[in-house]
């Protein structure tokens, strides 16, 4: 057992090891034991990982690294196409589908880039949904005004709010049922202050739609 100054010596000089590395000293300051990152495929490596995790004591932190569609060629070269496909041959993968009238979604999109066209001050957010959200065409022309602040919706609520109170016109495009972890921000950040935040609800329940609502009271000239 070494002796209390050279054990804190020896634990400053593994959190200053780690840090070069890998991203630990954020969550240590936590009070987070950091261990990782380490391959999510890799079971003989993971499970005994997590039963030694059993074990210690206090918070612990586990970093696993992983693939999306890891294991089928066709979803690890498109994994946004396979994110959520319906029924497929798995042997033949996805076929594309026949042409057909114009979902909401892409209505949707197209409204957001001419809107945008007019108006310098609209902005788009997104809690990692661009591709479901029809948003791919606005970050492609308009990338400075395009925010996707990652799977976190009660930031992307509360971050239009901040946006539409310097007096940009925040469009929060985000899926319906997802909007419920952003309730409070929702009424608190937005509603109560009535402020000019438009959020575009798709796959709103029983519409198989988008559903456009806006915070305001009274719709500005823009819209």
């Amino acid at each position: 057992m070494l002796p209390g100054p050279m054990l804190e010596l020896a634990k400053r000089f593994e959190e200053h090891a780690k840090g070069m590395i890998v991203p630990a000293t954020m969550f240590e300051e936590f009070g987070f034991n950091y261990i990782g990152p380490i391959d999510g495929h890799d079971l003989d490596s993971l499970i005994p990982t997590l039963q030694n995790l059993k074990n210690l004591k206090g918070p612990q932190f586990l970093h696993v690294v992983t693939r999306k569609g890891q294991g089928y060629k066709l979803a690890e070269a498109d994994p946004v196409l396979y994110h959520g496909p319906g029924k497929f041959n798995p042997a033949e993968g996805i076929k594309p589908a026949a042409a057909s009238k114009q979902t909401y979604t892409q209505v949707f999109g197209e409204w957001l880039c001419d809107m945008a066209a007019q108006d310098k001050t609209l902005v788009g957010i997104t809690p990692a949904m661009r591709e479901g959200s029809g948003m791919v065409s606005f970050e492609q022309k308009f990338p400075d005004r395009y925010y996707d602040v990652g799977i976190a919706e009660q930031h992307a609520v509360t971050f239009a709010a901040g946006m539409a109170c310097e007096g940009m016109k925040p469009v929060v495009a985000i899926y319906s049922t997802f909007l419920q972890r952003a309730y409070d921000q929702l009424i608190h950040d937005v509603a109560l202050q009535n402020l000019d935040v438009t959020f575009a609800l798709d796959r709103a329940p029983r519409m198989r739609a988008i559903t456009i609502w806006r915070s305001c009271a009274v719709f500005p000239t823009w819209w």
